[in-house]
């Protein structure tokens, strides 16, 4: 995890410069399952919490940020 999480940041950072933070995760969650493979799953769960759970994006995030084991990826959030 820690290797692909500044390719992550990066590929975040730059799509939030014209995309809604719901989107960027959505596009996340949609990549090729040979890159951001762990990130990716975390960004489904983001989505899910969104669309499916019916929750606020900042809540989405939190509860994500709560329940992750990637510890990097959780300080980040």
């Amino acid at each position: 995890m820690s290797v692909e999480l500044p390719y992550f940041l990066t590929y975040l950072s730059t799509l939030s410069i014209v995309l809604s933070p719901l989107k960027v995760f959505e596009r996340i969650s949609k990549v090729p399952d040979y890159i951001f493979k762990e990130l990716k799953y975390e960004a489904k769960r983001f989505v899910t919490e969104v669309w499916v759970y019916n929750k606020d994006p900042l809540d989405a995030l939190l509860e994500i940020a709560s329940t992750t084991p990637l510890d990097d990826f959780r300080n980040v959030l």
